[in-house]
């Protein structure tokens, strides 16, 4: 089952201040037209905890905080081609210390999977004179056939 939205502060109050009167589960429920369950239910969390308030949740809490998550995708987006090793060892560098698999998991959770850059090879400057050359010496060729080849198909 789902957990349903908390009531407001003022509500919560307003059942405190109404069950100190002298009322009775049902009279506030009917009163504020709430459930007798949820009135019930605030009133034994006030004389347990002794508050309305809302209290933090359970669970472990976050290791890495929202700066540093913001910290690793901005050098994610800086450095695409870094390993989580690297960012990890710049978290280090700056004060915090976490394993790489939490590093790899939080970068993850922002959405930012790993992936292999595609190779390209990378032309000098011979390849480069060597591919300037050929085509100069084709064009001719090229021009040529394409005209030949509309003049075939005019006839």
């Amino acid at each position: 089952m789902a957990k349903s939205k908390e009531l407001p502060k003022k509500f919560r109050e307003e059942i405190i201040a109404l069950h100190k009167q002298g009322k009775g589960y049902k009279k506030i429920a009917k009163a504020l037209n709430l459930p007798r369950n949820i009135v019930g239910s605030i009133l034994r969390k006030f004389k347990v905890e002794g508050t309305v308030a809302t209290l933090p949740g359970r669970g472990r809490k976050r290791k890495l905080s929202a700066a540093a998550t913001r910290f690793l995708r901005r050098q994610v987006v800086k450095n695409p081609r870094g390993t989580a090793k690297h960012l990890q060892q710049d978290l280090v560098a700056a004060g915090t210390e976490f394993s790489v698999c939490t590093v790899r998991r939080i970068l993850n959770i922002e959405g930012l999977h790993a992936r292999t850059p595609r190779r390209t090879p990378l032309l000098t400057q011979k390849h480069k004179k060597s591919r300037l050359q050929y085509a100069e010496n084709h064009i001719s060729h090229r021009s040529f056939g394409i005209l030949f080849c509309g003049a075939m198909r005019q006839n």
